[in-house]
């Protein structure tokens, strides 16, 4: 029976010793910034490892703080022992958004500027997936900052803007059910038809599923959905077409895992303490926006030496770009947000209903505004 005992152990123990990491970064330790965990692979190191892909997992609202949902996505599918990766190590980023709040890009961006500075990984490999309000929060993301985001994936969502212009620039791959009773297909059909006003669609795939409802988060468990990812880079904006994961989706289990639950990872609880040392490092041969600031900021320098007077000119440059903006051919039917608007401030001061305004919007009934956020008033 001891003999017995001893092999079980033996067999069990190299996964429940695994050197996988999750870091979790509590509510309220970094003010302004949503709370998140990050799950590090074996062999990660956070100085060193600057060829390691990056994915952030957006969540749908089920899934807030304060709704009590359940968990899915791609280390909830590590957890259950499903091989989402095969092989190939990448970091996994899952913030937290309160019950109520949605996913603001400008909070989100908060995010991958602290990553970037203290997390080594590839710059040019930077995936945003998500399904739901994640999916809003994946296509908004990726609009908004489309030179950062290598490729993304966006399911039963949409994306707040009129004008999706930047999805073009990102190989984008959009999946809605017809039968979805909680975020209409409307609201894709709609992302779909304003990237064509913008021009070439030739970076996006559209996936208008026959049936599958409103949850789809099965797909975050299929290993070739992150194939499919990281043949992206920002250097290589050309759609791969070879991988299928929707229609031959490829899903692989850990015999020895699978099924038995409890996580095969250490957890790292994130107090000011730890924060301080992660704050203090910098990743190998220095981060992307530090080194891009340190370049910015000589160059101004000797101009206000030799030219005090034309570099004070210069400072104040995009507030006349916000007025261009503003005053361009969509100043009739896009509002640009300001601090403190709320959906019903705008709603009031356009004389339009909140009700209306969602609708044109396709805007969920959680969905608050973020400072420049392009708003469609009629």
């Amino acid at each position: 029976m001891k003999q017995y005992l001893l092999l079980i152990l033996m067999a069990v123990m190299p996964f429940a010793a695994s050197s996988q990491i999750i870091e979790v970064y509590p509510d309220g330790l970094m003010p302004g910034m949503y709370c998140f965990s990050i799950y590090e692979p074996k062999g990660y190191n956070p100085v060193s490892s600057t060829n390691m892909p990056l994915v952030l997992f957006l969540h749908g609202r089920s899934m807030s703080i304060g709704e009590g949902g359940y968990q899915y996505g791609p280390i909830s599918a590590i957890h259950d022992g499903i091989d989402i990766l095969r092989g190939q190590p990448a970091l996994i980023v899952e913030p937290s958004a309160k019950s109520g709040e949605g996913w603001s890009s400008a909070k989100l961006h908060k995010l991958y500027e602290f990553l970037v500075a203290h997390y080594a990984f590839d710059h040019t490999k930077f995936y945003v997936i998500g399904m739901s309000m994640g999916g809003w929060g994946t296509l908004n993301y990726a609009n908004k900052y489309p030179d950062e985001v290598a490729a993304c994936v966006g399911i039963a969502g949409g994306c707040e803007t009129g004008s999706p212009c930047g999805l073009n620039k990102v190989p984008t791959w959009i999946i809605h059910a017809i039968d979805d009773d909680v975020t209409s297909i409307s609201n894709s059909d709609r992302v779909v038809a304003g990237m064509k006003k913008c021009g070439p669609t030739d970076l996006l795939k559209y996936s208008r599923l026959e049936k599958g409802g409103h949850s789809l988060i099965e797909f975050f468990e299929f290993h070739n959905l992150y194939e499919w990812l990281f043949k992206h880079s920002t250097t290589n904006r050309k759609l791969n077409t070879s991988i299928d994961f929707v229609n031959k989706h490829e899903l692989w289990t850990d015999p020895r895992r699978y099924g038995l639950g409890g996580w095969y990872a250490d957890f790292v609880d994130i107090d000011q303490s730890k924060l301080a040392k992660i704050q203090a490092r910098t990743p190998k041969g220095g981060n992307q926006l530090a080194n891009n600031t340190k370049k910015a900021e000589p160059a101004p320098a000797p101009t206000k030496k030799t030219t005090p007077e034309p570099a004070k000119k210069v400072t104040p440059a995009p507030e006349p770009a916000k007025k261009t903006t503003n005053n361009n051919t969509k100043a009739d039917n896009i509002y640009i947000v300001k601090k403190g608007d709320t959906l019903k401030s705008i709603a009031d001061s356009h004389n339009i209903k909140l009700k209306k305004l969602r609708r044109i919007n396709g805007f969920p009934k959680y969905y608050r505004v973020s400072a420049g956020d392009e708003i469609r008033i009629r």
